[in-house]
């Protein structure tokens, strides 16, 4: 649910270029054999029409019942033949990734944090996202941050400000 949001918020790719193969018809508009155009992605995921008053906050229960609700919008990939191949490597990878960081840190954004999204091919943070990581500790196969009593000395080499 969370990257499914997180996917719908910030797409890897603001739009889809097609090509129509045969002379058809979307909606009221009318595409002749060989028109190109544009699918955008972006405008769509942020629509309120599709995703309701609250598309432009983040709400990953708006996936709990799965994608259904909007399935015909919601393909941060591609959709179809020419759907990204490396989709499932790509939601594999991020699952494995956020897993892997979740057992050694628990972490919270950096009060330096600007939320400014731009395009340019892809949709990224203009400023990076600061993060402030915590390592944790693992304790008889039980991961806890470490105790207050050691938070000064504990963060100077378990607290790290890192910019993705």
């Amino acid at each position: 649910m969370i990257l499914n949001e997180s996917l719908r918020l910030y797409p890897p790719g603001v739009a889809i270029a097609r090509k129509a193969v045969k002379d058809c018809k979307i909606g009221s508009i009318c595409l002749p054999k060989d028109t190109q155009f544009l699918v955008p992605i972006l405008p769509m995921n942020y629509s309120e029409t599709i995703w309701g008053d609250d598309a432009e906050k983040f709400n990953p229960y708006r996936f709990s019942e799965g994608s259904e609700k909007a399935m015909g919008s919601f393909f941060p990939f591609g959709k179809g033949p020419r759907a990204c191949v490396g989709q499932k490597l790509a939601l594999l990878e991020s699952k494995i990734l956020v897993a892997m960081i979740l057992q050694n840190f628990s972490f919270h954004m950096s009060k330096n944090y600007i939320h400014s999204p731009v395009v340019f091919v892809t949709l990224y943070p203009q400023h990076g996202i600061p993060i402030i990581l915590h390592a944790l500790k693992r304790l008889l196969g039980v991961y806890h941050v470490k105790q207050e009593a050691n938070a000064l000395q504990a963060k100077e080499c378990s607290e790290r400000e890192i910019n993705y």
